[in-house]
């Protein structure tokens, strides 16, 4: 689904909402967040403490977590970004949303979450910290 398919219309179980989402951290252009492996879809959560759990399970990366407005699907665990600073979302595909105790299940698959591919490090990032508040 894609944001243009829910925009102005009224439907059932959707509402906006703020999300978060985790992304490595870099100084190039490109955006490089977590995702749910196999699907490659996009991890949002509705508690930034959730994207920690999830980083702890992931490689140690230096990340950035960004807070953005979603119309958001609680049923179907999908999220889709209404606005960021790139511009028009309107063929923007939904997210995959983690809620509540689900996360549980999710951090006991050693390969649940991946970083998404093509940004190398060649530093030592063994002692990241996830970014507090």
């Amino acid at each position: 689904m894609l944001l243009k398919d829910v925009i102005g219309k009224d439907l059932p179980g959707w509402q906006s909402l703020y999300c978060y989402v985790m992304e490595l951290s870099h100084s190039l252009m490109g955006c490089f967040p977590a995702m749910k492996s196999g699907a490659k879809k996009i991890v949002v959560c509705l508690n930034r403490d959730d994207l920690e759990k999830i980083w702890s399970k992931l490689p140690k990366r230096e990340v950035k977590v960004n807070k953005f407005l979603f119309h958001v699907n609680k049923g179907e665990n999908r999220a889709i970004l209404i606005n960021s600073p790139q511009g028009d979302e309107s063929d923007s595909g939904d997210f995959f949303l983690i809620q509540g105790n689900e996360l549980g299940f999710y951090l006991q698959e050693d390969d649940f979450f991946e970083w998404a591919p093509g940004l190398w490090s060649f530093k030592d990032e063994s002692k990241a910290v996830f970014p507090k508040e």
